[in-house]
């Protein structure tokens, strides 16, 4: 089965105060669309993004799963 048609988990949560975490299994396609969203912080030891966590933000992540 290849990357593109497998179905991935995306878990979005809160993040400290004022964060959004997010995190899935590594897809090339989503990394590239999620790094679009702005002030996006990648946390390589523990593999999760992290963003502030406004309506605007979710929307934007939202529409990119």
């Amino acid at each position: 089965m290849s990357q593109q048609n497998s179905k991935s988990v995306i878990k979005i949560s809160k993040f400290g105060q004022g964060g959004i975490a997010v995190s899935f299994s590594y897809n090339t396609d989503f990394v590239q669309k999620i790094k679009t969203v702005a002030d996006f912080k990648w946390h390589p030891d523990k593999k999760y993004w992290n963003f502030p966590n406004t309506n605007e933000t979710l929307e934007k992540i939202l529409k990119q799963a």
